[in-house]
């Protein structure tokens, strides 16, 4: 089974008006952007400062990485983060999920007594 390796980029210090969009249309012009996305306080559309860009190729995300880039005045922070392994058979992200019992859990279950005083 042959995979495919996307690493994304994390991008930091974005501009705060910043959304998909902008990052999407910032990032493309140096390759084909598969996603962007701008990660913001949850129940809000205000913008926490970073985001996530996937390229089509790897050549391309490095290349990015290699830069010292800028938008609207912010010296942007390029990092690697981890890559999403996708293999070519099935076209899903590979994922590792803890065992589950005969109940369909996969944590503790059972009876805590807190108020057993007992030495």
């Amino acid at each position: 089974m042959s995979a495919i390796i996307r690493r994304r980029i994390y991008v930091g210090n974005i501009p705060r008006f910043f959304r998909d969009t902008q990052l999407t249309e910032y990032f493309s012009q140096f390759g084909k952007v598969l996603s962007a996305n701008v990660v913001n306080f949850a129940g809000t559309t205000k913008s926490r400062g970073f985001g996530f860009v996937k390229f089509a190729d790897d050549e391309t995300t490095d290349k990015v990485l290699a830069m010292s880039l800028e938008a609207q005045g912010h010296k942007l922070v390029l990092t690697a983060t981890d890559p999403d392994v996708i293999t070519r058979e099935s076209k899903t992200t590979e994922t590792t999920l803890p065992p589950v019992n005969d109940f369909g859990f996969n944590g503790f279950i059972g009876k805590i007594d807190l108020c057993n005083k007992s030495t």
